[in-house]
Parts: structure tokens; sequence; C-alpha cells
């Protein structure tokens, strides 16, 4: 009795010790995808993960739906852009004029960085002047250097 109350406890415990279930894995899915879709309600767009309102909360269920009939993460972003369009999508798709999205940010980084070496590279080196601009001691003639020494003497 003991051996049949011990294979009985292994058989319903064994399949709760194993990996998370099934609906774990599928609500950490649709906190993903809604972490990347835009609410259409209007109030300031919010991402639908964190938005309150009713919109955002029907944009789940969607999402939901379309995760537990396997649509890949694709094709559900694919038929949210056919419904509400372009603006539903949290970050511009790579592509055509969208590339400057992504491009510009990096290139003004680079830009501005060049702009600040050169200065501080400017500011760090002393401007040399050039021989033709310095100008000579100038020769002051006997005559001239006599009179000034007789003068500072007395």
């Amino acid at each position: 009795m003991k051996r049949l109350s011990l294979v009985l406890l292994l058989a319903i415990c064994a399949p709760l010790a194993g990996a998370p279930a099934p609906n774990a894995a599928a609500k950490e899915r649709v906190l993903d995808i809604t972490g990347k879709l835009v609410c259409t309600c209007g109030c300031a767009n919010i991402i639908v993960r964190y938005c309150d309102c009713g919109q955002a909360a029907d944009m789940t269920k969607e999402v939901a739906t379309m995760v537990a009939a396997s649509s890949s993460d694709a094709d559900i972003y694919k038929a949210f852009e056919k419904k509400y369009g372009k603006k539903v999508l949290g970050a511009p798709k790579p592509e055509g004029f969208n590339v400057l999205a992504w491009v510009l940010p990096f290139l003004g980084l680079a830009v501005g960085g060049v702009i600040v070496a050169v200065a501080i590279r400017r500011l760090r080196t002393p401007v040399q002047e050039d021989d033709s601009t310095q100008a000579d001691d100038p020769v002051i003639e006997d005559k001239y250097r006599e009179l000034l020494d007789r003068e500072l003497e007395e």
C-alpha cells in the first residue's frame, strides 16, 4: 500500500517539477509582443504592455488569441499593422526611408565626436607663428647706441 501511494504521489508531482507550464511561456510571449506595439487609444502613444486603457486590454487579448493559435511573431505584427496601420509598431521597420531613423542618430554621434576631437586637438597644440611674421630685433646704429648709453649714465 505504501508503494502504491508513493507511486501515485510521484506520478502526480513529477509533471509539476518539470519545465514551466506552456501558459507561462505564452504569457511571456504576449508580454514581449505587446511591449513592441503602441496603443492606438490616443493617450500619449504608450506601449500596449504598459497602457491601462480598454483599447490596450483588447489588443492584449487579441495578441493572446493569436499566440494561442500558434501564429508567429511576424504574422502577429503584420496583422496588427494591417488592422491599425504602421503607427501601431513601436519601432519603424528598417526599410526604405525608415533606415534614416536607424542610421542618423549614430551618424550624428560620429560627426559630433569628430568635431569635438578636432576642437580639442586645436586647443591643445599651440599655434606656431611663421618666421616671416616675427619682427626682427632692430639694429641700432653705433652712434645711437652711444647716445643712449650716455643718456642712461646721467
